[in-house]
């Protein structure tokens, strides 16, 4: 180490110098470089079974959740019949079991020149290749199923849909308004207000079963004026459709939204210009004196369908790939010593 002595500006200085070895960084370089390889290359090796683990998963979820279910192994109803007995009676005289035999229905589909497109609906395994049909009417097929590798029924369980989706195949339009609704948005199904078998609703009378959700309201609602001119809920939260019946609509819209339009089929100009004049009547409503009139109409919305699972297979997929991703990723030494035990064997 030297310190020369040197003149600036008229004032001496002392400088120190000393020798600056180039290869003691490069050292430092090459030994982080040898400690930091091996980590990433481990990291990478960890990444790497991570993914192999996540694509296998999100293969087997969506090739799972993709397969078709068996649902033609059901039978006829006819064997239903054997121990369901009180089911299947109720079920041929209902809308569903009389779907292809209503002299309506045949009635316009004849005119109509008997379109194949209707029986798809109209009855239970139609192919629209060849125009045959399993069954007529939406029968037991059209809604329970089988599960896969099942010897038959009752050895196992009788699977069901239950959601919504099986019933808007054909009620198309109230499907739609379904979807829709408050009663969609929180997840209610048809059946939990319609029966699948007898078409009907669950309840005897429409406002009981209202007041089964609504308490509320059915508490507070007899204090009212609709209620003095014996108006039922669905007077009012399920208008008549103009709709021709038949192509996929209700008969009712199934939104549950009282608009201007509702009031109007009744209060008309009297919402707007009051009149001296009362109406001994309330016009465009049925009569429910009797407790059983508002029922007629819901007889159009039936059915069952419930995947057991609502969830995208999307979703699905995804969620098994970031548990394979995290599976690979930590079991990846254990994975490694196990593939080079088996390497080394074979070698």
């Amino acid at each position: 180490m030297e310190y020369p002595i040197r003149q600036r500006n008229g004032c001496f200085i002392m400088v120190s110098t000393c020798e600056f070895n180039l290869s003691t960084p490069l050292n430092i370089i090459t030994g982080l470089k040898s400690e930091v390889e091996p980590m990433i290359i481990k990291f990478f090796k960890r990444f790497m079974w991570g993914v192999m683990f996540a694509l296998l998963l999100s293969f087997i979820t969506i090739t799972t959740s993709q397969a078709e279910t068996p649902k033609n192994d059901v039978g006829s109803f006819e064997e239903c019949l054997e121990c369901h007995e009180d089911t299947v009676t109720a079920w041929q005289t209902s809308t569903h079991g009389q779907a292809m035999s209503d002299v309506a229905f045949q009635q316009q589909w004849q005119e109509q020149g008997e379109p194949r497109e209707c029986l798809s609906c109209h009855s239970t395994g139609f192919d629209p290749e060849t125009g045959e049909y399993t069954e007529e009417g939406v029968a037991c097929s059209t809604c329970h199923y089988l599960g896969p590798n099942s010897p038959s029924h009752p050895a196992q369980i009788m699977h069901t849909y239950y959601g919504s989706e099986t019933c808007g195949e054909c009620h198309l339009d109230t499907f739609a308004d379904w979807q829709v609704s408050a009663h969609g948005e929180n997840d209610m199904t048809c059946v939990n207000c319609h029966n699948p078998h007898t078409n009907t609703i669950k309840e005897e009378h429409v406002g009981t079963l209202c007041q089964t959700c609504h308490t509320n309201e059915g508490y507070f609602y007899p204090m009212t004026v609709h209620a003095e001119e014996d108006l039922l809920c669905t007077d009012c939260h399920l208008r008549v459709s103009d709709a021709p019946v038949g192509e996929g609509h209700a008969q009712r819209h199934h939104t549950f939204i009282v608009d201007l339009e509702t009031c109007n089929e009744c209060h008309g100009e009297n919402m707007h210009y009051p009149s001296d004049q009362e109406s001994d009547s309330v016009s465009g409503v049925s009569d429910s004196s009797t407790g059983e009139s508002g029922l007629s109409f819901l007889t159009d919305t039936p059915a069952v369908d419930l995947n057991p699972s609502p969830n995208s297979p999307i979703n699905l997929a995804i969620l098994a790939a970031v548990i394979g991703l995290a599976f690979g990723f930590v079991g990846s030494p254990l994975f490694e010593r196990w593939f080079h035990k088996v390497k080394g064997e074979l070698s």
